[in-house]
């Protein structure tokens, strides 16, 4: 009997080092019954739940790698982004098979132009719509990010996540779409207002107000003209920028 137990840790030890190999986090097992971990001893049918759960916890960190190493995560908009969670949801993880990663792949390619666009459409309506004629403005060379800071000092998550997906918005249209990074744009609001500096980087630049507001000022004028192409293209009678 021992020399079964031995075997299975040990295989699940070459497991846990093939996935660590090719950057994949491997899911914690406890063998035995407590609340925190899944159980591999038991009844038969305990155990297929058990690993059915586990491979499908396997797949799912496999397919977020590849959603990772395949570039396309910077052109997602929020609704991609959650159709991907959904497919992921637990007990809903789509089998990793070659047919199924091609099927679900090709088809994020061949949807690429229109998820961008709707990135661009739906950044478009957080930062640049005039709310009083309640009708949609082209972007111009400068807009206010409210709340941008609490009254404690930290990056307001939300508004800080508003501000990153611009700058995916603006790394694709310059050419060199580069990996998500969540929220590395808020430790470096943070960092900014400690220090009591305005936040600069290659697009943007941000003043950061004692009342929380950032007064962010556009500086790739072509870029924004790029956006405002896509937005003309779905609201034709968009009002003009703000000088």
């Amino acid at each position: 009997m021992l020399d079964h137990v031995n075997t299975a840790l040990d295989s699940l030890v070459e497991a846990e080092q093939a996935a660590s190999s090719i950057n994949i986090r491997f899911p914690p097992i406890c063998v035995g019954y407590n609340t925190h971990g899944t159980s591999l001893t038991g009844p038969s049918s305990t155990r297929f739940n058990a690993t059915c759960a586990l491979i499908s916890r396997i797949e799912a960190e496999c397919w977020n790698l590849l959603l990772s190493e395949s570039g396309l995560k910077p052109f997602m908009d929020a609704k991609a982004q959650d159709d991907w969670k959904g497919m992921l949801a637990e007990g809903e993880t789509v089998a990793l098979t070659h047919k199924n990663v091609e099927l679900v792949f090709r088809k994020l390619y061949g949807s690429l132009g229109e998820m961008f666009e709707r990135s661009i459409i739906q950044c478009f309506q957080r930062l640049s719509w005039n709310r009083r004629a309640d009708a949609p403005r082209q972007i111009g060379k400068k807009f206010i990010q409210p709340y941008l800071l609490r009254e404690s000092g930290t990056a307001n998550r939300d508004q800080s996540e508003e501000l990153e997906m611009l700058m995916r918005i603006f790394h694709v249209l310059d050419g060199i779409p580069e990996k998500v990074h969540e929220s590395r744009l808020q430790a470096a609001i943070y960092d900014a207002h400690q220090a009591g500096k305005d936040l600069k980087n290659d697009y943007i630049q941000i003043r950061l107000f004692q009342n929380g507001n950032g007064h962010v000022t556009f500086l790739r004028p072509d870029l924004v003209g790029k956006m405002n192409e896509v937005i003309l293209k779905r609201f034709p009678k968009a009002l003009p920028p703000t000088k």
